[in-house]
C-alpha cells in the first residue's frame, strides 16, 4: 500500500510512499521491520542524495573504472535537483538491526512511452533499466553501497576464490 507525495522544492511529478510491510531481508541482511519514512525523513533524503550525489556516482565509476566521468557541474545539489526534478519517485523505508532508518528511493526516470500510465507503479517496487536507487542511512547520514565489489560504505571488497 501507498500514499502519494509530491515535495514541490525537489520534483515537479508525482510520487509514492510505502506505507505497507515489505521485507527487505532480501537486500539487507540486517533488515529488522519495515517503517513508514515521515515527511523530515524523506525531506532528508533528498537533501543528503543531491548534497552527496556527486560522491556517490564518482566512487561508483571509479570502482568500475568507466571513462566517462560524473559531470563536475553535480557537485552543486541544485544542478542535482535539476537533474532529477521530472524523475517520479518510490520511497521506502525501513529500520535494520543496529536502530538506525534506512530511505531507499528510486528514481523512475520519465519517459515518452507513457510507461507509469498503469498505475502499477503506485503499488509495486518498480524496476527497469531506467531506474535509479539509492539507499540512504538516515541515522548515520551515509549512502549504503548495493554495488558489486564494494561494501556497503564504499570500500573495495575482497574477492573469495574457492
Amino acid at each position: 500500500m501507498s500514499k502519494k507525495i509530491i515535495l514541490k522544492d525537489f520534483y515537479q511529478i508525482e510520487s509514492v510512499v510505502f506505507i505497507s510491510d515489505i521485507d527487505f531481508s532480501f537486500s539487507d541482511k540486517n533488515f529488522l521491520k519495515s517503517l513508514e519514512p515521515s515527511l523530515e525523513e524523506l525531506i532528508d533524503g533528498e537533501k543528503f542524495l543531491f548534497n552527496n550525489y556527486y560522491e556517490f556516482e564518482s566512487k561508483v565509476n571509479k570502482h568500475f573504472k568507466l571513462k566517462d566521468e560524473v559531470p563536475k557541474k553535480y557537485k552543486k545539489p541544485k544542478r542535482v535537483v535539476k537533474k532529477f526534478k521530472k524523475h517520479r519517485r518510490q520511497y521506502f523505508g525501513y529500520i535494520n538491526k543496529n536502530g538506525d532508518h534506512i530511505l531507499r528511493i528510486h528514481l523512475l526516470k520519465p519517459h515518452k512511452k507513457h510507461e507509469y500510465d498503469d498505475e502499477s507503479w503506485k503499488e509495486y517496487m518498480f524496476f527497469s533499466s531506467s531506474t535509479q536507487f539509492y539507499l540512504i542511512n538516515l541515522t548515520q547520514r551515509k549512502f549504503i553501497y548495493k554495488v558489486v565489489g564494494l561494501d556497503e560504505n564504499g570500500n573495495p571488497e575482497e574477492l573469495n576464490t574457492y
